[in-house]
């Protein structure tokens, strides 16, 4: 990649401050995300995540925050985005949110490792943690429906 070989020739410096534009861009991702929230007024969140990723895209390309950090900002911004549209504009059970977030999270991280982002090996650990996640979350879903048929037929009526 053109912005390795680049990055590699930086000197010492300049790689200080691009750790440094990485912790910045993490911060106001997460100061944006949590004031979102504290308001309720998630439009905010999908425009200025929005933004950010387009600000992220050129910082990349001009070598102000190479590759290997922007992944992190871009992993957050797609994760906030995507939990925004889950938990406010579609209407379902809670539990079900919670199910379809972690579907998407796996889906994500499927996204990010075809792009090369990260390497496939580390993904998959993520994603079977995920996977085992949403099986005990869809598990835990059917509780109440196969505790109440357990308790009716095992209960005598006297």
């Amino acid at each position: 990649m053109k912005s390795d070989k680049v990055e590699e020739s930086l000197p010492e410096d300049f790689a200080k401050y691009q750790k440094l534009n990485l912790i910045l861009s993490i911060l106001i991702l997460g100061f944006i995300i949590i004031f979102s929230f504290l308001v309720d007024f998630p439009i905010l969140i999908l425009f200025s995540l929005l933004f950010l990723i387009v600000i992220s895209y050129y910082e990349q390309k001009a070598n102000f925050c190479p590759k290997k950090y922007s992944k992190y900002i871009f992993l957050i911004n797609s994760t906030g985005i995507y939990a925004t549209i889950i938990f406010w504009f579609v209407p379902l059970p809670l539990n079900v949110q919670f199910i379809i977030l972690i579907i998407g999270l796996y889906l994500i991280l499927e996204i990010f490792a075809t792009r090369g982002y990260f390497v496939k090996e580390n993904v998959l650990i993520a994603q079977h943690v995920l996977a085992v996640s949403s099986f005990i979350a869809i598990i835990y879903s059917f509780f109440d429906i196969f505790s109440f048929i357990y308790i009716d037929f095992t209960t005598d009526f006297i």
